[in-house]
């Protein structure tokens, strides 16, 4: 007699295999598909996933400049994982909080964080996007 635990514990592992995968950026090595500078900082790279392929960034400013002008279908329809500036875990861009004044790797400033800081402003994902591109600090 087939064991129904294991057919169901096979489906979800298949399942499972099928899902989104992210955060796997080899720092170091992996360079950033807009700058071509080697990603190796893990406080401000940014993870998309798109179609079934990940694309690789160094800094939230480059994914921005490399969505404008090559596929901006990216911004609203991509998975988009960007470094917790102080963990380092990827967490969802949209959800996090972004402030301005940090050394980030092109130096467009901009940090990520899971939580917001206290008596500091923020911007969502949306504002950041929209600042960004407005910005003439376009690399």
């Amino acid at each position: 007699m087939i064991n129904v635990f294991k057919i169901l514990a096979i489906l979800l592992f298949l399942v499972g295999c099928d899902g989104e995968s992210y955060g796997k950026v080899h720092f170091d090595r992996e360079p950033c598909k807009h700058c071509q500078m080697i990603i190796s900082d893990n406080k401000f790279s940014v993870d998309v996933v798109f179609n079934g392929k990940n694309l690789y960034f160094d800094d939230i400013g480059c994914f921005v400049s490399y969505a404008v002008k090559q596929n901006p279908e990216l911004i609203s329809k991509a998975k988009i994982y960007v470094n917790d500036y102080e963990s380092g875990e990827f967490i969802e861009a949209r959800t996090a909080y972004f402030y301005h004044g940090y050394g980030s790797p092109m130096m467009f400033g901009y940090a990520a964080f899971k939580q917001p800081l206290n008596g500091k402003e923020a911007l969502n994902f949306d504002e950041l996007i929209k600042h960004l591109k407005n910005s003439k600090a376009h690399h």
